[in-house]
């Protein structure tokens, strides 16, 4: 059974940090459970305080993955379709060639235009490139908060396991 944990403690992570650039995958969550099923094994490696912490972190990342872009959108003058955009332009990236590199800004720029044309709107290609960068901004600064703390649960776990 421990070697089925510790086993479980390495993947986890690894497969958490897939999921920060793969949208099906909750990244930190999967990380966390790694570390969790370290801290079931006989090493016991870390304190209470530290799984607390560590799962409020990830809770916290996995939301605000959620909320960053529609968020940063906004902030650029962007609407909820410009959010989704990046969204949907995130998932398309997935089969496209270097697409997650260049989806989530174009699934946004295609959602603020859409927006425009169902509200009728007077707005120019210029706002619906800025609010579409705004969409990006907070997508890639999500990403990169839920690789971050992937990373610090992979490190902890590696510690834990050979500490």
């Amino acid at each position: 059974m421990e070697t089925v944990l510790y086993i479980l403690a390495v993947v986890l992570p690894i497969i958490g940090i897939a999921g920060c650039f793969l949208p099906v995958i909750p990244g930190p969550p999967v990380a966390f459970l790694g570390m969790l099923a370290l801290q079931f094994s006989d090493k016991h490696p870390f304190s209470f305080h530290v799984i607390v912490i560590m799962a409020a972190v990830s809770l916290v990342v996995t939301v605000a993955d959620y909320i960053a872009p529609v968020l940063s959108a906004k902030k650029f003058g962007g609407s909820r379709w410009g959010a989704w955009g990046c969204v949907l332009g995130t998932v398309i990236g997935l089969f496209v060639p270097m697409g997650l590199l260049y989806m989530p800004f174009v699934g946004a720029f295609v959602g603020e235009i859409v927006n425009n044309n169902i509200q009728k709107s007077d707005s120019d290609i210029s706002q619906a490139f800025k609010a579409a960068c705004g969409a990006f901004v907070g997508f890639v600064g999500a990403t990169f908060l839920k690789l971050i703390t992937c990373l610090i649960i992979f490190i902890f776990i590696l510690f834990g396991l050979w500490g």
